[in-house]
């Protein structure tokens, strides 16, 4: 133990450093701005595209009902059905359609709820130069409509329940004899909705870190700033220090993101609807079926955190195999190619791996990040697997660093072509090759 901890003096050195650096770095700052923006107006462009931009209160001000029908109205269910009409007063008519031109206000409408030939209708009544116009009357009208559809069931005593039941919809499902024997907690679809979307951010977080840090090695290598910190640096402490650097830097640019996007929300909220907007349905997710605690969302941080150190470690040790700037792109591809295989093969476990194969995928290092965490979650693995788990990619995490401090300073020094999986077995394999 004393020995790796002499291996990481200097860790805290090469990480202020290196963070300082990026944080200084007028390029990284331009992105960091433009990130921020877009995430802002990410908010209100999502909201005008579910087409709801009506949020501010109603032009109808007052609504006299006259209901002609056995049903009665619950006028106070009004705002919360419609949240434009919450300034918007409702009460009974005391006064006949007749009297309207001289009773009924500019802002006001009054509202006739009677029977008609074949089923019910609702008329509305407004002065002439009320300036209301065809969207407030329309959604009025419709809100009468909810509200005496609502009136007509609540009379036959029908619960809550039995309301939202009328007006749903029907969904068919097809099972097999051993799945409908042996019934899964949870549908395949909401497994492979929930799977999908954790993945998504698994990768994104992965790439975006990856490639900071192999362009971010590459250049320290070109430039010979490397050769010169590490007269007082051991290399798993060089290496260490700038991926945590390039880590903590992506984690405060995507924090600043999620402040902007939430700064946005309230901003937005004021002005356009958001209840439209719902993440859930987007990636076809009901969390009705989940049981998403707490608990759950630090077994996803911790499960991301470790997949995204063991990508981080794998992309500094592809940036040092880089011989010139010209490489940067091969070494990102390499990584690329590894985040994007363990992506692909959670997306597929999602919708046909079950059983020892949910096991499987939790266990194999690289692809259980992507996927213990869900396995867990929909209850296919114990918390003994996805501890197991855990332990297996942190020896990974280990393996890497430990291999990457026994080829570092070879690799610094280096200025031949790419660095093939041979020769840097072969520099691993050198007698000495952590430096002491």
């Amino acid at each position: 133990m004393g020995r790796y901890k002499e291996m990481l003096k200097g860790t805290g050195k090469v990480f202020r450093f290196s963070l300082i650096q990026q944080l200084k770095s007028k390029v990284n700052m331009a992105v960091f701005v433009l990130m921020l923006v877009l995430s802002a107006a990410a908010v209100p462009f999502m909201a005008l595209q579910t087409g709801r931009t009506s949020v501010h209160a109603s032009a109808v001000k007052q609504v006299y009902l006259e209901n002609d029908t056995a049903y009665p109205l619950d006028l106070q269910l009004a705002g919360t059905l419609n949240p434009s009409f919450q300034d918007t007063a409702f009460q009974m008519a005391d006064f006949s359609v007749e009297e309207y031109p001289q009773r009924l206000p500019e802002d006001g409408v009054l509202a006739v709820i009677c029977a008609k030939e074949g089923g019910y209708g609702i008329d509305l009544y407004m002065q002439e130069d009320s300036g209301l116009d065809m969207e407030d009357t329309e959604a009025l009208e419709q809100l009468l409509a909810q509200l005496f559809w609502q009136a007509r069931v609540s009379s036959a005593k029908a619960s809550a329940e039995q309301i939202a039941l009328l007006g749903a919809g029907v969904e068919t499902d097809i099972v097999t004899e051993e799945e409908y024997r042996n019934p899964r907690e949870t549908d395949w679809q909401t497994q492979f909705a929930l799977q999908y979307a954790y993945a998504i951010i698994v990768m994104i977080l992965c790439l975006i870190t990856a490639s900071y840090v192999v362009r971010a090695i590459a250049e320290e290598k070109s430039s010979r700033l490397v050769e010169l910190l590490m007269v007082s640096v051991r290399p798993l402490a060089m290496l260490a220090g700038k991926v945590l650097a390039m880590m903590v830097y992506i984690l405060l640019m995507i924090g600043s993101m999620l402040a902007g996007a939430g700064l946005s929300w309230m901003i937005t909220g004021r002005f356009l609807d958001l209840s439209g907007l719902n993440l859930g349905a987007l990636f076809g997710l009901n969390p009705g079926e989940l049981h998403l605690g707490m608990g759950l969302v630090w077994i996803m941080v911790i499960c991301i955190l470790l997949g995204y150190l063991t990508f981080s470690m794998t992309a500094g040790l592809a940036g040092c195999c880089c011989a010139t700037m010209d490489d940067v792109e091969w070494a990102n591809m390499k990584v690329v190619l590894l985040v994007m295989a363990g992506y692909l093969v959670s997306c597929i476990s999602g919708a046909v791996v079950s059983g020892w194969g949910c096991t499987a995928v939790s266990l194999l290092p690289l692809i259980s990040v992507f996927c213990a965490p869900v396995q867990y979650a929909m209850g296919n693995i114990s918390l003994g697997v996805l501890g197991l788990s855990w332990i297996l990619q942190a020896a990974v995490i280990a393996g890497l660093a430990i291999f990457s401090a026994r080829v570092y300073n070879d690799l610094i020094i280096y200025r031949g072509s790419r660095v093939g999986l041979r020769q840097l077995a072969g520099m691993a394999g050198k007698k000495g090759g952590i430096r002491r």
